[in-house]
């Protein structure tokens, strides 16, 4: 990338104009940043804007009203006017080297969030770009392209190593990368190999053992006092010998099971889990206040699920909930990071990240909503879709559970 490339800014992301317009700094020339402020006569700017010219000419520079000593307030419309304007995913834009600029993409994103949504769904966008890992190359692609570059990449290492199990066992040669997949599509095969070498092993011990007490017995008939010392010594010599090498091969195929195990368990837990859950008849199961629940979904190797809670305008609270649980916590203390979005068919949707444990008590992790402005004009027969991105973050034993 270009030193020089300047970064793409809010104002120009803004889909609508007239939004721009109306909330547009008098003094910074720029969209208004929160905290908005405002003189007695409604005259919008930037806090630090208008805290600088309160400072130096002491005047609103569009009425000349003082605003010094308590002249300015907090604009509460304004700043929610501000977190509702409409503005295009910044993946809908790419940088032009030609014209120097920041130009739209049809290629790229094409939603449109509000300015207080725009991170979480810059969290999911499919169409966020990443840099590839390997030393020396600066290709970004799309997150779903990048395993296939990763495989081509011409900076990756070369270098090939032989599969960690031993030449006698397995004769694969290839990359790091292939090494890593290699494992963990044969793990099982090798393991089993490797058991396999050892029983062989001890039963050849086991009969060489034999033949040795059997000769001995032959030989030395007629000395059956020493017979008998010489039989106990060689018992323990071999027994040892068998123990030795029983130790040795155990510690080293646990340490190879473990090790790749670990990175299996790390691999699956740390991934990044998707999950659509569609509500048919949503207007109707709302009225007759029907909880729901999804199916079960897998992520780190543990069962999830999520659930809606239908509260009714007359109820307490009259808000709607969405959750989501662990199924059959065996015992752990689990942190999980993940996304929910709830899109309504008639209206605009609402997405918020959530970080959350989950233990043995099974209490789920979630937010509620004021439906009024998500269920307006929802009908009996529309459907609301609930997506939901994740993963597990860390997995301990739970103190508590005895």
């Amino acid at each position: 990338m270009s030193g020089e490339r300047e970064s793409l800014s809010i104002e120009e992301r803004v889909a609508n104009q007239s939004d721009l317009d109306t909330l547009t700094c008098s003094i910074c020339l720029s969209l208004i940043t929160a905290p908005v402020k405002q003189c007695v006569s409604g005259h919008l700017g930037c806090e630090a804007c208008l805290d600088h010219v309160a400072k130096t000419t002491g005047t609103c520079p569009q009425c000349r009203t003082p605003i010094l000593n308590g002249g300015l307030s907090r604009s509460l419309v304004a700043a929610h006017m501000l977190a509702s304007i409409k503005i295009h995913c910044e993946n809908q834009f790419r940088y032009s080297n030609e014209q120097k600029k920041w130009v739209k993409d049809a290629r790229g994103c094409q939603e449109i969030v509000t300015v207080e949504t725009s991170n979480d769904h810059k969290l999911i966008c499919k169409y966020n770009l990443l840099k590839c890992p390997h030393q020396g190359c600066n290709v970004e692609v799309l997150k779903d392209d990048m395993t296939s570059h990763l495989v081509q990449c011409k900076y990756q290492s070369r270098e090939k190593i032989s599969c960690p199990f031993g030449t006698d066992i397995c004769k694969f040669i290839g990359t790091k990368t292939e090494i890593d997949q290699h494992i963990l599509n044969q793990l099982s095969d090798h393991l089993q190999v490797n058991n396999q070498r050892i029983d062989d092993k001890f039963n050849s011990l086991q009969q060489e053992f034999t033949k040795s007490i059997e000769s001995i017995k032959e030989s030395y008939n007629q000395q059956s006092d020493s017979l008998e010392s010489q039989m106990q010594s060689l018992k323990q010599t071999f027994q040892s010998k068998l123990d030795r090498y029983k130790n040795s091969i155990m510690i080293d195929t646990d340490e190879k099971f473990r090790k790749y195990k670990d990175k299996t368990n790390e691999m699956i837990k740390h991934t990044t889990v998707h999950s659509e859950w569609v509500i048919e008849n949503f207007g109707e199961k709302y009225k007759s206040k029907a909880d729901q629940d999804s199916d079960d979904f897998k992520m780190g190797g543990f069962d999830w699920y999520i659930s809606s809670y239908m509260d009714s305008e007359d109820d307490d609270t009259g808000q709607l909930g969405f959750y989501v649980f662990l199924h059959n916590n065996p015992g752990k203390l689990v942190k999980m990071c993940f996304t929910l979005e709830v899109v309504f068919s008639r209206s605009q949707r609402y997405s918020q990240r959530v970080t959350g444990f989950y233990n043995y008590q099974g209490i789920g992790k979630g937010y509620d909503i004021d439906p009024k402005p998500y269920l307006k004009g929802l009908q009996d027969n529309d459907s609301v879709t609930v997506r939901f991105k994740g993963f597990v973050a860390s997995i301990n034993d739970d103190p508590r559970k005895k």
